[in-house]
């Protein structure tokens, strides 16, 4: 039998899957799939930026949260790189999780933009644009 049509949301959170697994972040990428069809998601066309969270902060700090909702509330709806975010002191991002908002705040140091440090709802950005292929960013 003919397989089923995958969608490019399919297509895309497959291959997000795949690059959270490669990074060492494999509880977000467990449901990165499963997101394909939930809104707003399923019907966006533009870019996706990811605020992953590593596994041992998800286990310690909320080990029985639902995996999939912590990743739709870490993921902004659209393209955020590091040098936008380090330029505004704080901006208010929607996020997959409908009706959230990913609050980001920069700290600048003595030397100006490029010693920025970012925080995503109050935890700090440790490694900024691990990935990037013009659709996902990690």
């Amino acid at each position: 039998p003919p397989h089923p049509a995958v969608s490019d949301a399919e297509q895309g959170l497959q291959q997000l899957a795949r690059v959270l697994t490669s990074l060492g972040y494999n509880e977000m990428a467990s449901e990165a799939p499963l997101l394909a069809r939930a809104p707003p998601l399923a019907r966006w066309p533009g870019a996706i930026t990811v605020f992953a969270a590593p596994d041992a902060f998800l286990q310690a700090s909320c080990p029985m949260c639902s995996r999939r909702h912590l990743l739709e509330q870490h993921i902004a709806m659209g393209y955020y790189p590091y040098s936008d975010l380090a330029a505004a002191a704080t901006m208010k991002i929607p996020s997959a999780s409908v009706g959230f908002c990913i609050k980001v705040a920069t700290q600048r140091g003595p030397f100006g933009i490029h010693y920025a440090r970012i925080y995503a709802d109050g935890v700090e950005v440790s490694h900024p644009e691990l990935y990037n292929d013009g659709k996902k960013f990690v």
